[in-house]
């Protein structure tokens, strides 16, 4: 069972690398519009820093809370670096606290923005029925792959998230700075 979660992770890190060179290939490939480079001086950007909170509905539910810092900006796309912690469980019956590490990639302009997340939920395990097997606690994974539409205002502010997540939907909120 650990070897097939392992594989099951593996193939979602690579498809995750190739969604991510396939998205930053592109941009680097597109046009640029003259009125862009005009007005790229008085264009305020957007935030370095967010912090939000998610709640999932889905075949793997969660309520966390992330921080996400700006890591890469090519024209019109934003890749930020994400970590969170917060609570997830499965159909499966895995649930527990652990902690989340991903990607962010954020494209569109002015206050409304086009979101695809991608990255992995790590928890532990804890199984109330067996209070015998507490000191036995197994930890879970699960991949986080989630696209949907971000309301966030250059320069800073409130941040609002609608989702499609992994076989659900999602809401978040939060603040930019």
């Amino acid at each position: 069972m650990i070897y097939s979660i392992y594989n099951q992770t593996r193939r979602t890190y690579r498809i995750l690398i190739t969604l991510i060179a396939i998205l930053i290939n592109s941009q680097i490939n597109a046009q640029t519009n003259p009125e862009d480079i005009t007005n790229e001086k008085e264009r305020i950007e957007l935030s370095k820093h967010n912090i939000y909170t998610d709640l999932n509905f889905a075949t793997f539910g969660q309520i966390t809370l992330n921080y996400e810092r700006k890591l890469i900006k090519k024209n019109k796309t934003i890749l930020y670096g994400r970590l969170g912690a917060g609570y997830g469980g499965n159909l499966k019956g895995n649930s527990g606290y652990g902690g989340i590490g991903g990607l962010t990639i954020l494209t569109g302009k002015n206050n409304h923005h086009f979101e695809t997340n991608f990255g992995i939920f790590i928890g532990d395990n804890i199984k109330r029925e067996y209070p015998e097997r507490l000191n036995k606690r197994k930890a879970f994974f699960m991949p986080i792959i989630d696209a949907g539409y971000r309301y966030q205002k250059p320069g800073g502010g409130l941040i609002l998230k609608a989702k499609i997540v992994f076989v659900g939907v999602g809401v978040g909120v939060g603040y930019a700075f």
